[in-house]
């Protein structure tokens, strides 16, 4: 790949989604995230996530997570993972939720460039509204390997809902960023996402998201 032209793919693809009149937010989402991966390459993360709204002025949620990923195969992933939330709701008091998710991931490299397609579907219940919401998310990532402690990145994301009617689309997520190689155990990511509704609202969130990562890998030794 031709690394002069990514500046040009990175002005197309933040172009993709626009909307001229919606509802518009600024956020921030941060995480830290622990790592563990075994020697079978078993990787276990423990992650806690914390996110502003209302133009990064107002707490918007806490959420620890715990995930596992095994890759059975080169390129190829299954995860699971469960999620406590404590989200702020529209009448401004927190509530829970519980979350649980299953994904499969596959990859493939292309010399500098590669390419994964991540499938994700996930569940979510509200214990005071007693209510379930599945939904399924796509995800198609390009990253570029720099040869540098740099991996720039390009993501675009659907998330669909199963509601009464059927399956319908509820809003899709751009994404550009990058991945930063501090060090063999530390590890930054900084990503800018663009989300769209498509419930017919054109609602516009921006956010900035900030996740640092510390890894421990199993020795043989």
């Amino acid at each position: 790949m031709n690394l002069r032209k990514l500046p040009y793919l990175l002005l197309f693809f933040l172009g993709l989604p626009h909307a001229s009149a919606a509802a518009e937010d600024n956020q921030i989402w941060s995480s830290a995230r622990l790592r563990y991966i075994s020697l079978q390459n078993v990787k276990v993360d423990l992650i806690q996530h914390l996110r502003w709204d209302q133009n990064a002025s107002s707490f918007l949620s806490a959420m620890p997570e715990l995930r596992m990923k095994l890759s059975p195969s080169d390129g190829a992933s299954v995860g699971i993972g469960y999620r406590l939330i404590h989200k702020r709701s529209g009448s401004g008091d927190f509530e829970s939720a519980h979350r649980v998710q299953l994904n499969g991931e596959i990859e493939r490299s292309f010399g500098q460039l590669s390419a994964a397609y991540r499938l994700q579907g996930q569940t979510r219940y509200e214990p005071d509204a007693q209510r379930f919401d599945t939904s399924w998310r796509n995800r198609v990532v390009l990253t570029v390997d720099t040869a540098s402690k740099f991996t720039p990145l390009l993501s675009v994301e659907s998330f669909v809902d199963h509601t009464d009617e059927g399956l319908q689309n509820s809003h899709l997520r751009s994404s550009l960023g990058s991945a930063v190689k501090i060090s063999k155990t530390h590890r930054f990511k900084v990503r800018y996402h663009h989300d769209l509704s498509l419930d017919g609202s054109s609602d516009i969130e921006r956010i900035l998201v900030v996740d640092y990562q510390y890894r421990y890998k199993a020795s043989s030794d």
